[in-house]
C-alpha cells in the first residue's frame, strides 16, 4: 500500500476528530467532482457531491457533537479501493447518549484522487462489498 496514502488518511481522520475540517480535506487528494456516500442513519446522511459538498457533510456532522474520535484501526488496499476500518466514538450535543463502535470508509481512486467514497456503518458490509467476505 502507499504509505502516503495510509499517512494521509491517518491525518485526515486525526484532523477530523479534532475539529479541523479543512485540515482534514487538505489531507487528502480529492477530485473536484467526487462522491461522498453516508449511510441513511448517520447524522447528516446521505450522498453529497463535489469538494464543497464534502466538507458541508464533514462540517454539519462535526458540528451536531460536543465529542468526535475516529481511530484507524486498519487500512487495506483491494484493487482501486482503500478500506479505512474505524473505531469511532461521539458524544452528541444536547441530550444525546454518546455512541462507540465499528465503521468503514471504502474509498475509490482513480489517477491517484479520490472520486469516490462509501461509507459503510457496519465493516462486515463493507468487506462484502470489497469481495472480502462472502
Amino acid at each position: 500500500m502507499n504509505k502516503k496514502v495510509n499517512d494521509d488518511l491517518r491525518r485526515a481522520y486525526d484532523a477530523y476528530s479534532h475539529g479541523d475540517i479543512q485540515g482534514a480535506v487538505a489531507s487528502l487528494d480529492i477530485d473536484q467532482e467526487v462522491v461522498w456516500i453516508e449511510p441513511k442513519e448517520f447524522y447528516a446522511g446521505g450522498t453529497y457531491h463535489g469538494l464543497q459538498g464534502v466538507i458541508d457533510y464533514l462540517t454539519l456532522a462535526y458540528a451536531a457533537t460536543s465529542h468526535v474520535l475516529n481511530v484507524p484501526e486498519e487500512i487495506i488496499e483491494v484493487g482501486d479501493k482503500i478500506a479505512v476500518f474505524l473505531h469511532f466514538q461521539a458524544t452528541p450535543k444536547g441530550e444525546g447518549q454518546p455512541r462507540e463502535g465499528h465503521i468503514a470508509d471504502v474509498y475509490t481512486f482513480q489517477d491517484g484522487k479520490i472520486v469516490q467514497m462509501q461509507a459503510y456503518s457496519d465493516p462486515i458490509e463493507a468487506r462484502k462489498a470489497l469481495g472480502l467476505l462472502h
